[in-house]
């Protein structure tokens, strides 16, 4: 399969069609792209998307707000998880 070139050719057009549809603007992808590379933990990603979102028009509150709320979204899925592990110790 990876073999195929055509997939990879094919990602890059998936790629493109999803990255230059209008439905959201610049700023607002670029502010995804910052939650998705932190869930990732990819730290020069994190940079990098930073600085993209700056060039994107992202203030420095709304970058602040979404790394926030990337981290409780995140927190609240491991508390989630808490509560179902520590329901097994108990058993």
């Amino acid at each position: 399969m990876a073999d195929d070139p055509s997939l990879f050719d094919q990602f890059e057009q998936w790629y493109a069609n999803c990255r230059d549809n209008d439905a959201l603007d610049h700023k607002t992808k670029a502010l995804i792209g910052i939650a998705v590379v932190l869930i990732g933990n990819c730290e020069p990603c994190t940079e990098r998307r930073i600085r993209g979102a700056k060039r994107a028009g992202a203030t420095d509150a709304e970058i602040d707000a979404t790394l926030a709320w990337t981290m409780a979204i995140r927190a609240g899925m491991v508390q989630s998880l808490y509560r179902r592990a520590e329901r097994h110790v108990h058993d």
